[in-house]
C-alpha cells in the first residue's frame, strides 16, 4: 500500500462536508446569480487566468467562453459591455462572467493600485506617422525628413 493512497478518502470527504473542493457554481440559485451579476456589471474586468473549458457547467459553449475569455484576456473592458465586444447573447454572457468570477478567473481593475503600466496609445502613435507622412508630402521632392 503506498503513502498517497488515503488521497481518494480524503477527497471525497472534503467534497462531502463543502471542503476547499466544493465547487462554487453548482450550488447557485437564480437569486444567488443576479446578485452576483448586479455585483459585477458595472466593473472593469480581465482575464487573470483561463479556465479549464471541462470543468465549466454543461450548459455553456466551449466556443462562447473561449470568444468571452480572448476578449477580455486582451484587454480590460466593463462587465456590461463584454457581450457587444465580443458578439455574444447578453444572457449567455452574463452566465460566462459569473461563472468565471465565481471559479477566481476574473481580475477587477478598481483604482489606480491596480492599472496597469502606461502604453503608448494608438492614436498617439497614428499623430506621429501622419506628422511624418505630412512632412514628406510638404517637403520638397529629393528631401527626406
Amino acid at each position: 500500500m503506498s503513502s498517497l493512497s488515503f488521497i481518494p478518502a480524503v477527497l471525497a470527504r472534503a467534497c462531502l462536508v463543502g471542503g476547499p473542493l466544493q465547487d462554487p457554481v453548482v450550488g447557485m440559485s437564480e437569486a444567488q446569480r443576479s446578485a452576483a451579476w448586479a455585483a459585477l456589471r458595472s466593473r472593469v474586468v480581465y482575464m487573470g487566468r483561463w479556465p479549464d473549458l471541462d470543468r465549466l457547467s454543461v450548459h455553456l459553449s466551449p466556443a462562447l467562453v473561449t470568444r468571452v475569455c480572448a476578449l477580455l484576456s486582451r484587454r480590460q473592458t466593463v462587465a456590461f459591455l463584454v457581450a457587444q465586444l465580443a458578439e455574444v447573447d447578453s444572457r449567455a454572457s452574463q452566465e460566462i462572467l459569473v461563472e468565471l468570477h465565481a471559479r477566481g478567473h476574473l481580475q477587477f481593475m478598481d483604482g489606480a493600485a491596480d492599472a496597469p503600466a502606461p502604453v503608448e496609445t494608438p492614436a498617439a502613435a497614428a499623430d506621429g506617422t501622419l506628422r511624418r507622412l505630412w512632412r514628406q508630402l510638404l517637403s520638397p521632392r529629393g528631401a527626406t525628413g
